[in-house]
């Protein structure tokens, strides 16, 4: 962290920590920087985004033997 949000020219990086959804692990960072204010005097943020998902491959399998069981005649 690189100063206020407020602050022209300030960094700010987010990132996960041991972070999962549906036993997907979620990695990477998200950052935003102030560039000071625009020509109409608001300020302007940019934002980067840089991540991944490692999917769990046992989901694929878990839905396939649902589908078997449930659409047996």
């Amino acid at each position: 962290m690189d100063g206020a949000y407020r602050d022209s020219a300030s960094s700010h990086a987010i990132s996960f920590d041991n972070y999962f959804v549906n036993y997907n692990q979620l990695l990477g960072t998200k950052t935003v920087t102030n560039n000071g204010r625009n020509a109409d005097g608001k300020l302007s943020y940019s934002i980067t985004v840089n991540g991944s998902i490692i999917w769990d491959p046992s989901i694929f399998w878990r839905w396939w033997y649902q589908y078997i069981y449930f659409n047996k005649n």
